[in-house]
């Protein structure tokens, strides 16, 4: 009997990590070794760029420093001034699993904090930056939530998460995150 083919119109942030080809649904691929990646740092700007015109919101900056309440300063990815919301895109890959999706960074897997970057001077010499708890305007994204699956056989695709699901789930964290901040 064949793997069903996947429905994206049913795939959304609650359920695709069922739809994981190791739990279970590699034995019906025809192609031998299934990998995994994530949405990398320049498709995700697109897509935040993308679903904040979709709101109307045309101020987007990439590149952003932004100066927190402590007096630290971090780079955003993305940031709209005009609605002070911004974006964090941490390209990390951890792997796939569900306990992941749960953090709201991957920095607190391993240590007590939301965001952790080095910024260097011209003389060479550093400065690690940790943020506890980012602030409420700011949302972390993390590569581990935006994985994708594929194999050396082209008509795999349509049994695994494809990298149209992992931009569908993107967006969906996007738009409920722009939702609960305006």
């Amino acid at each position: 009997m064949p793997a069903q083919e996947l429905n994206i119109d049913k795939i959304d942030t609650s359920n695709y990590y069922d739809y994981n080809a190791f739990n279970g649904r590699q034995k019906y691929l025809k192609g031998k070794r299934i990998s995994e990646t994530f949405l990398k740092k320049h498709e995700v700007l697109l897509i935040i760029k993308d679903e904040l015109e979709k709101q109307k919101i045309n101020d987007i900056q990439t590149h952003v420093i932004y100066e927190l309440d402590s007096k630290e300063s971090i780079v955003l990815d993305a940031y709209s001034p005009k609605e002070n919301i911004g974006f964090i895109y941490i390209e990390i890959f951890n792997g796939v699993s569900k306990a992941n999706r749960k953090l709201k960074s991957t920095y607190r897997r391993f240590f007590d904090i939301d965001y952790q970057e080095t910024h260097y001077n011209i003389n060479g010499t550093s400065k690690l930056i940790e943020i506890k708890t980012m602030p409420s305007n700011a949302l972390i994204l993390s590569a581990d939530n935006y994985w994708f699956q594929f194999t050396e056989v082209k008509d795999d695709d349509k049994y695994l998460i494809s990298k149209e699901i992992a931009e569908k789930i993107l967006r969906q964290d996007i738009r409920r995150f722009i939702k609960n901040k305006l």
